[in-house]
């Protein structure tokens, strides 16, 4: 077989592999527990799933095509959201921090032994990971968006 048929075969795969973890983000974002300033949504779940089924790169990759999505207004976003000012709302920084949680964890679930404990574990470092991000967010209609984020699920 031809190399760059093989290749070829590995970008096609890639490429919906991220569409798909991109839609996998998108539908769960739609799950949501409405709270005052920030709704409890699936995109957690979502992100852990991408994380643990396509490992760091392409999950990387879902997550930054999510993103994009959004950005462009596309309704991806919890509530059927869109648009370049969510990032800059009380949820930007969630969403932010998919992107180092969802590579950490596809690192360490493509790395780790598969026990039920580790991917536990390293479920609750992605989590951790997203809430940091919230928690550094600068948001400017809130003065304190990491307090109705964070210390919400605290």
């Amino acid at each position: 077989m031809n190399i760059a048929k093989i290749q070829n075969r590995g970008i096609l795969s890639f490429a919906l592999q991220s569409i798909l973890g991109s839609a996998i983000l998108a539908l769960s974002a739609q799950i949501t527990i409405p709270l005052p300033f920030v709704p409890i949504t699936g995109q957690t779940l979502g992100l852990i799933s991408i994380a643990y089924l396509f490992g760091a790169k392409t999950g990387l990759s879902s997550v930054i095509l999510y993103i994009l999505e959004g950005m462009a207004g596309m309704p991806v976003f919890a509530g059927f959201a869109g648009g370049l000012h969510i990032l800059f709302g009380t949820t930007g920084g969630y969403i932010l921090g998919f992107i180092p949680a969802v590579f950490i964890m596809g690192h360490l679930f493509e790395t780790a032994n598969k026990s039920i404990v580790s991917a536990f574990l390293i479920s609750i470092l992605g989590q951790s990971i997203v809430l940091a991000f919230d928690a550094s967010h600068h948001d400017p209609e809130h003065t304190c968006a990491q307090c109705w984020g964070v210390t919400s699920y605290m």
